[in-house]
């Protein structure tokens, strides 16, 4: 019943040379993203969207829960505050967590009891 970002990129137009992600989302992330070569060539050069800020007006009315780090190196933690700010007058529960521990959270976060009871909205 709710959407979480884990430190996720909310548009990828702002990241450079996406396609040196795709072997980790290949080995790493199979149930995060289910996509194969061609698909991540197509994303790659612009022509898949998988851009969360392109629906936010959906997203709006959903349960979302953000969470991200400032000190993110890999994706910066303005992507996650620009879309938590755009849907966050919307219909649904909106929560923005905030860490401060220089880190980038990937999926094995997930399970992180230090995290995972700021998730539950």
């Amino acid at each position: 019943t709710a959407v979480v970002s884990l430190a996720g990129p909310t548009d990828y137009r702002k990241h450079k040379g996406l396609f040196s992600y795709y072997p980790r989302w290949l080995k790493g992330w199979k149930n995060t993203w289910r996509t194969n070569k061609s698909c991540w060539k197509n994303f790659d050069k612009g022509s898949i969207d998988l851009n969360a800020i392109d629906y936010a007006d959906v997203l709006a009315d959903k349960n979302v829960v953000f969470a991200h780090d400032k000190g993110d190196a890999d994706v910066e933690f303005s992507q996650s505050k620009m879309l938590y700010d755009t849907i966050k007058n919307g219909s649904g529960k909106h929560k923005l967590l905030v860490f401060n521990e220089g880190v980038h959270f990937g999926t094995d976060d997930f399970g992180n009891k230090r995290i995972l009871k700021e998730l539950m909205l």
